[in-house]
């Protein structure tokens, strides 16, 4: 039996999976509630404590991370009454393309990441976003890797702050910089614009629904680079999701230990 075959009969919801841990009722408050008889343990639900702060200093909110002592490179307001294409036309025009020569602008990256992973506006105190998430955990965490400057926007890596809509300068690294680090196994790369990075914060996820998390997380992220896709189609920008990302750089790149916290794909634009 290989590996996948064998997780995916591991996190499978059966008969037996519900009677030994017993389903979860849901209610309008948190959406969970467990049974007073509840003897399951993989399905429990813990509290999760509003914020925190990871070893790093960075402080870490439950739906995401903030990097609030970075540099704020604000983006431009959104105007949904200013987009012109349908969903229709983007579905129908999207193809996997490598002429990479078009640069990007603010607007354009505003479009891009508020379309893409940002707040919906006038949602009320409930933050809803772009996407959906299992149990609306949000385990995926959005950078973005600039390889050119963009405006007033310096070359570099950035962490979107979706409260702001902005992005967060984690490391500034000039064109000629970028050029030392080979980030995946494909040349076309080094003529991209900018790489569209996410991770993922796993136990976010896990908490609540165990060994299935997985599942949702990568559900998650699959919806997620398709609106990158669908958008950057819809703004005339060619992106190419990328099976040949180089991890482990990454991770070093973004200093993350790639076990709580792990690179799970990206979209190179």
């Amino acid at each position: 039996m290989n590996i996948f075959l064998m997780y995916h009969l591991a996190s499978k919801v059966t008969k037996e999976y519900l009677l030994k841990n017993k389903p979860l009722l849901v209610n309008q408050d948190d959406g969970v509630k467990i049974p007073s008889n509840h003897t399951g343990s993989s399905v429990a639900v813990e509290s999760i404590k509003t914020t925190s702060v990871d070893t790093s200093g960075v402080q870490v909110e439950k739906s995401r991370k903030k990097y609030s002592r970075f540099a704020l490179y604000k983006l431009p307001e959104c105007k949904d009454e200013d987009a012109s294409v349908t969903l229709v036309q983007s579905l129908l025009s999207r193809r996997t393309s490598y002429n990479f020569s078009k640069s990007f602008t603010k607007e354009a990256l505003s479009s891009l990441l508020y379309y893409s992973v940002g707040l919906k506006k006038n949602s009320g105190t409930q933050k809803r976003r772009m996407y959906p998430s299992g149990g609306a955990k949000y385990p995926v965490e959005p950078y973005l890797f600039l390889f050119k400057s963009v405006d007033d926007i310096p070359a570099g890596i950035f962490h979107y702050d979706e409260d702001e809509h902005g992005l967060r300068l984690m490391r500034k690294m000039p064109s000629d910089e970028w050029k030392l680090y080979t980030l995946t196994a494909y040349a076309f790369a080094q003529e991209t614009n900018a790489a569209f990075i996410m991770t993922a914060i796993f136990e976010r996820t896990q908490i609540k629904y165990g060994e299935r998390a997985y599942r949702y997380v990568m559900l998650e992220v699959g919806g997620i680079a398709q609106n990158i896709c669908l958008v950057a189609t819809s703004l005339g920008y060619p992106a190419v999701q990328m099976g040949g990302l180089i991890e482990e750089t990454v991770e070093e790149l973004l200093d993350i230990d790639g076990s709580v916290e792990s690179v799970v794909h990206s979209v190179f634009l």
